[in-house]
């Protein structure tokens, strides 16, 4: 007899989405430690010099450790694939770094960090303890960077190429961590794109993901006009072909341009595998879109916000009433091609609740309008 003890987690959080229900933990969990940053990249919704909002004086606010620690026990009794290091500001800037790596480590849990990789020499040894190592560069040369990313600090370019170097030179010898330059399109810098290509064909990580600007208030003019998609596309095309042996997704990309430019996701799965922490220890489905913040850190647990009446109303309203509260971001969600690969798992999910129960429905619309407020 197959119990759900004996059931792939995985497969039981699909089967929890297919039916409406909570069967296990989340899948990935991002924590957002700090809110400083020592650059400011244009297109940060958070440290922008472009946007009006990011120039209003805000304080720092550093995630503190035992709250951290909470996170990482209950993430590993949950069996959570994934924790990332990300949020408002730059995790390396977080005082005690190193103790949150080591502390995430020691529970077994797999490890994304990304960083704008301006962090000193000193912390390469813990910060190449990560499994995967986002490095956000978006400019091939120190001109560009300063434009782009560090008008204040344009020197920090030379430090984010000592330390790829430097955790290049580990990550051959331990096999970790899997580095890639994370690459933020925009109206500004895709025309970069092929001198970016060449640049880091010559770094020691042979590998660039590539990641579509999502609008922000203030900076909404970075995205691509119609016309700059059309010029992208075209460029792309000859491009991809010949960037061989370099790893990159520009094809992925350029899929999710012709597939997606004006359309909305229909269902959001996001409720059932991921949950956001800011620094502010605010929880969501979502890294933008506040619609989807489920609770308070400084007032419930993780695991009550999670199994809370307040996150199932979202997840449902996710599944069935997306359209509805979805943000201008979802068009060129990160996850976008993964939240498709789930809704069509689940469509192929043996179960008596596929569709919408009547009690679902009527939770739902119980508080639908008290939410949207």
């Amino acid at each position: 007899m197959t119990t759900l003890r004996s059931v792939p987690i995985h497969y039981l959080r699909l089967l929890g989405a297919a039916q409406d229900k909570i069967l296990c933990g989340p899948e990935k969990i991002s924590i957002g430690i700090c809110s400083v940053c020592n650059i400011q990249c244009n297109y940060c919704s958070y440290h922008s010099p472009l946007s009006p909002l990011c120039r209003q004086h805000k304080p720092a606010s550093f995630l503190n450790l035992k709250t951290i620690k909470k996170i990482v026990s209950t993430a590993a009794l949950w069996g959570v694939k994934q924790i990332t290091l990300s949020g408002d500001g730059e995790p390396t800037r977080h005082p005690d770094i190193a103790f949150i790596i080591h502390a995430i480590k020691e529970k077994k849990l797999s490890l994304n960090l990304c960083t704008n990789g301006t962090f000193p020499s000193e912390l390469v040894p813990a910060i190449a303890k990560a499994d995967k190592l986002y490095i956000n560069l978006c400019a091939p040369d120190k001109i560009s960077y300063r434009r782009l990313q560090a008008p204040r600090s344009p020197e920090l370019f030379e430090q984010i190429l000592s330390n790829i170097n430097k955790i290049s030179k580990i990550s051959k010898r331990y096999k970790h961590p899997e580095t890639k330059i994370a690459f933020i399109i925009t109206r500004e810098n895709y025309r970069l794109i092929a001198k970016m290509l060449g640049f880091v064909d010559k770094l020691s990580i042979h590998s660039i993901r590539f990641k579509l600007f999502r609008s922000a208030p203030g900076i909404e003019n970075l995205a691509l006009t119609a016309e700059d998609t059309a010029v992208f596309l075209k460029t792309m095309t000859s491009l991809i072909k010949t960037s061989r042996p370099l790893k990159h997704n520009l094809a992925e990309i350029c899929d999710s341009l012709t597939k997606h430019a004006t359309e909305q996701p229909d269902c959001c799965l996001t409720g059932w595998h991921d949950l956001f922490i800011s620094p502010h220890q605010r929880v969501s489905f979502c890294c933008l879109n506040r619609n989807l913040e489920i609770g308070d850190l400084r007032k419930h647990s993780l695991r009550t916000i999670w199994e809370s009446r307040k996150a199932q109303i979202i997840r449902l309203k996710g599944k069935y009433h997306f359209p509805q509260f979805a943000c201008s971001a979802c068009k060129t969600c990160l996850w976008r091609t993964e939240n498709d690969q789930r809704i069509s798992a689940i469509a192929h999910i043996a179960t008596p609740t596929t569709k919408p129960t009547r009690s679902n429905l009527s939770l739902t619309k119980k508080i639908s309008s008290a939410h949207a407020s």
